[in-house]
C-alpha cells in the first residue's frame, strides 16, 4: 500500500496543480487508514541566515514528545553546513522540492521544502522507501556529523 500510495503522490504533485488531490481517509477506519498516524522527522531545523549559510540546531521535542538531543548536533550547531552526503546543501533542499512539492512557484518550493524535509506526515508526504533508508552525512567547517 505504502509504495502505492507514493508513487501516486509523486504522480499528483508533478502536475504542480494544488487542486488535484489524493488522500486517505482517517475516518474509514480501515488498515490503511492508519497511514495519516505516521510522522516522520530529522532532529534538527535547518535555519537559513543573511549570509546564506545553513545551521543545524538540536531538536529536543516533536509536537508534544520529547527526544534525545543527538550529541554530534549540539557540538557542531554553531558550525555552518558545507554538505549533506557529499552535496552542497541548498542542492539537497532543491533535489527534494522538485520531487516531493506540488507548489508552482519555486520560491515557495523551497522555503516548505525546507521545513518538510526535517518534519512530516506519510499521508500529506508519502517519502520513497529510499529516501527514507538514507543515512544523512553533514559535513561542517571542522568535523564530520552522522544521523
Amino acid at each position: 500500500m505504502y509504495d502505492f500510495y507514493s508513487q501516486i503522490k509523486k504522480l499528483i504533485n508533478s502536475t504542480r496543480d494544488l487542486h488535484l488531490k489524493f488522500i486517505v481517509n482517517e475516518n474509514l477506519y480501515k488498515l490503511n487508514a492508519e497511514l495519516v498516524y505516521f510522522n516522520y522527522f530529522i532532529p534538527f531545523p535547518i535555519p537559513i541566515d543573511k549570509n546564506k549559510k545553513m545551521y543545524l540546531f538540536p531538536r529536543n521535542g516533536v509536537s508534544e514528545f520529547p527526544i534525545n538531543e543527538v550529541k554530534e548536533i549540539v557540538d557542531n550547531q554553531n558550525i555552518p553546513v558545507k554538505t549533506i552526503n557529499r552535496e552542497d546543501p541548498f542542492n539537497i533542499i532543491c533535489e527534494f522540492r522538485k520531487k516531493y512539492m506540488g507548489l508552482e512557484c519555486p520560491h515557495t518550493q523551497f522555503t516548505d521544502s525546507k521545513s518538510r524535509i526535517t518534519f512530516g506526515t506519510f499521508d500529506s508526504l508519502p517519502l520513497s522507501k529510499e529516501r527514507l533508508n538514507t543515512p544523512i552525512g553533514i559535513m561542517g567547517k571542522r568535523r564530520k556529523c552522522n544521523i
